[in-house]
């Protein structure tokens, strides 16, 4: 079954196949092996080959909320149909041609690559954020324009935080 998943302005597709309790998913050229508990709970436990994985997830209005590691990612997925529909709605004009890059963990935003109204490549760094001791670039996940850039150095932000507005 192909699958379209959408978190934090990148685009996946999936294709899935179940073979009794466990799930082969095919994902940019790479398979893996996915096995979960038998828990039908929020809080799971997936075996993604031989790594063993703990996360909590919630669905609400179409978007599932996945913990894992202490980070949250909001995640749309839709069938072919739906992805389909979503992507005419937002050709459309005044459809949504805008993406908003959120802070995955919270940080330290420790410099600015870009500035608002410069054009921005899919994959190109735009801003510094310092979390854990460790600097992580934040990069644009398509091509556009930096349509806003919401942060400045020194300043910290929170998870989910919009840093930046691609269009």
């Amino acid at each position: 079954m192909k699958l379209f998943a959408h978190s934090n302005g990148h685009d996946f597709e999936i294709d899935v196949e179940a073979d009794r309790d466990r799930l082969t998913v095919r994902l940019g050229g790479r398979v893996i092996a996915v096995t979960f508990d038998d828990q039908k709970s929020s809080i799971r436990t997936a075996f993604l080959g031989d790594r063993r994985l703990d996360f909590g997830w919630d669905r609400r209005d179409g978007t599932y909320t996945l913990q894992i590691e202490g980070i949250e990612y909001g995640v749309v997925v839709r069938d072919p149909r739906a992805e389909r529909l979503a992507r005419v709605v937002a050709d459309a004009p005044g459809g949504a041609r805008e993406t908003e890059v959120r802070a995955p963990i919270p940080g330290l935003i420790t410099k600015t690559l870009l500035r608002a109204g410069e054009p921005v490549a899919k994959g190109q760094p735009v801003l510094c954020l310092d979390a854990m001791k460790l600097e992580n670039e934040i990069a644009s996940p398509r091509e556009g324009t930096l349509r806003s850039l919401a942060v400045s150095p020194g300043q910290a932000v929170e998870k989910g935080q919009v840093l930046f507005v691609v269009s």
